[in-house]
This record gives structure tokens, sequence and C-alpha cells, in this order.
């Protein structure tokens, strides 16, 4: 049997990507597939969704953990070699399947301003783009 991980930060309706996630592991479960949601939940993180003065930063190290933390630990919880096809939606550089839901470089390439350049997140997402999309040949 067909066993499937979606790998994605958040899952649920009104989670963007997150909910793209959800529907299609739905889906797979009503067609027989043995389909599963690893989410910041199952690396650990306890500070659920980001509130008040400090969500930019608390969703910055979110971001940041789940890239990492959330890489190693699914990349370990499900290995191929067991029959795991892994889905990466955005934030995970793991997987056989990359769902690509947009892509950072072509969006801020096509803004007129260059402020973007100063944000820090902007960079680390930039260079987790290049790491995802870099060739293995």
């Amino acid at each position: 049997m067909l066993k499937v991980a979606h790998v994605v930060r958040r899952a649920g309706i009104g989670t963007g990507v997150g909910s793209v996630a959800d529907a299609v592991c739905v889906q797979m479960r009503r067609d027989g597939i043995d389909a599963v949601l690893f989410t910041l939940r199952e690396t650990g993180w306890r500070w659920g969704e980001p509130k008040g003065k400090l969500a930019p930063l608390l969703r910055v190290l979110e971001i940041v953990w789940f890239t990492a933390a959330g890489s190693v630990i699914a990349r370990l919880r499900y290995p191929s070699k067991d029959g795991w096809v892994v889905f990466s939606h955005n934030d995970a550089l793991v997987g056989q399947v990359y769902v690509n839901h947009g892509v950072l470089r072509e969006a801020l390439r096509m803004r007129p301003d260059t402020s973007w350049r100063w944000n820090p997140l902007h960079r680390f997402l930039l260079a987790r783009e290049w790491l995802r999309h870099r060739s293995r040949g």
C-alpha cells in the first residue's frame, strides 16, 4: 500500500498552503492511500499561532525551525526505504515531491522596489529556495 506524508508547517482551513495540503491528504485517504500530515506539532514546536507584537519574530523563528528541524525529523520518520513518499509543501527541505505554491525569487524580481533585500527572512527564504531547486546532477 502506498504511504504518503504531507510535510507542511501548518495545516487546516484558513492556513493557505496548509489548507491545500490538508485537502489533498483527506482526498488521498478517501482514495485508500495511507496519508498523514506532518506539521509543526510533530517537531515539538508548542507556541501556537504567533499573535501580538512578537508575531513577526515568532513567525520567522517558526519558519526557520520548521525548515531545519522539520526537514530532519520528517526525513527520519518517513524513509523512502520503508515505502514512504513525502510531499513537501513550501517550508521543508525533504521529500520526493515538492508542491510549488509559489516561487519567492520570481515574485520579488517582479517588484519595482528593492526594499525586500533588507528583510532577513527574505534572504533566508531565497537561500532555502536555492537549496531546494539547485541542480543535483
